[in-house]
């Protein structure tokens, strides 16, 4: 186990009254499992990940990275427990892809040889060529693999992903969806991904729902 939720609760007060989003949530992950999180629009999956990628503090309970409570050290978990990816590519439009990796490892302070970000970008399907393009004259699906490639560079052993598809076609979603897959089961990590596509969620080693009547994670037994 990798990553633990204990009685995780988040709420917002909305003029005189209270919105609970999030209501004690137990929940675990594993390190080499592809994970998908669905749920109908404003049920609090998107809140999920925010929480349990130190983006935002639940209001009671705690997130554990390998058995440490992540609010004893939010930047060191930030910095080595997770990368991000999310629907909108959040690429430097004037770097090639190569300085996009390049420079989220400089802000990280990791240190790679050009050869292995290389290395990282092929494996998400951007060869040198493209590497070394402006990332603005790259195609949508090929921009979102560049920005998995920047939050893998600095080898973190979990993965967020917030509906990263959301912008693609279906081919390019597909791509994206085994590149997650590929992560998960060749390179061990735990890849967590929030999605509206029930192909994607039936494609994932285990799914969960975030239901609005409970406000909790249930492990969903049809996928």
């Amino acid at each position: 186990m990798i990553l633990e939720t204990k009685n995780l609760t988040y709420s917002y007060q909305d003029g005189d009254r209270k919105r609970v989003i999030l209501d004690d949530v137990n929940v675990s992950f594993e390190p080499g499992r592809f994970y998908t999180i669905t749920g109908e629009s404003g049920s609090g999956k998107t809140t999920f990940l925010s929480l349990i990628g130190a983006l935002d503090q639940p209001e009671k309970g705690a997130i554990l990275f390998k058995g440490k409570d992540i609010a004893l050290d939010y930047e060191d978990y930030l910095k080595n427990g997770v990368g991000f990816v999310f629907q909108s590519y959040n690429l430097i439009n004037y770097m090639t892809a190569f300085e996009n990796v390049r420079i989220a490892l400089d802000i990280a302070n990791k240190k790679r040889k050009d050869e292995e970000i290389y290395g990282i970008l092929k494996i998400v399907g951007i060869d040198k060529e493209k590497a070394d393009r402006l990332v603005s004259k790259l195609s949508g699906g090929e921009m979102q693999r560049v920005a998995i490639a920047r939050a893998i560079a600095k080898n973190p052993p979990i993965l967020l992903a917030d509906e990263p598809t959301g912008n693609l076609d279906e081919e390019n979603s597909s791509f994206i969806t085994g590149i997650f897959a590929t992560l998960a089961h060749k390179f061990n990590m735990c890849v967590i991904m929030v999605t509206h596509n029930p192909a994607i969620a039936k494609s994932s080693d285990i799914s969960y729902k975030v239901y609005m009547y409970d406000k909790k994670l249930i492990k969903d037994e049809t996928h």
